[in-house]
């Protein structure tokens, strides 16, 4: 059977079960792990999978963009940014410095925000199905005062 018991990864990490059961739900909460089918074990979590994207071997998205990233670069002397969608959110993989003087970088490698907020996810919800792209807005409504968005209208 995949994935280990709690008491399992416990005993691996030499962790109080308390402690181990805390670190789980919040990994669970962040959809790093994610429990088998009976809900009484642990495995990766689908979110594991953006540490991948980090990684900058031979075909990786980083890699693929890369041209594109830096002609876009050149041509207007703007920052230029790589985010995926995660869900709910938008995570910058790469990032290319622009060439003027004055550089606004707003968004770290790495960085998560919500689906809406980064002008590139603003773009990855109208380009969606209006149910799909309404479900994310609204899931995010609660998150958005926080970018000084009062409101968010997909349509």
């Amino acid at each position: 059977m995949d994935g280990l018991r709690a008491a399992e990864v416990a005993a691996e990490l030499e962790l109080s079960y308390t402690t181990t059961h805390r670190i789980l739900d919040g990994l669970l909460a962040e959809q790093a792990v994610e429990k088998t089918q009976d809900g009484k074990r642990y495995c990766i979590g689908p979110e594991i999978s953006l540490l991948g994207l980090a990684w900058t071997g031979h075909f990786s998205l980083k890699f693929l963009s890369m041209d594109s990233m830096q002609r876009i670069r050149s041509t207007f002397g703007e920052t230029c940014y790589l985010t995926i969608r995660s869900k709910f959110d938008s995570v910058c993989i790469h990032r290319e410095l622009g060439t003027h003087a004055r550089k606004v970088m707003s968004i770290d490698v790495g960085s998560r925000r919500p689906m809406g907020v980064i002008v590139g996810s603003v773009a990855y919800l109208a380009a969606m199905p209006e149910h799909s792209s309404n479900e994310i807005i609204r899931t995010n409504a609660h998150r958005y005062p926080y970018y000084h968005l009062s409101e968010m209208r997909s349509s």
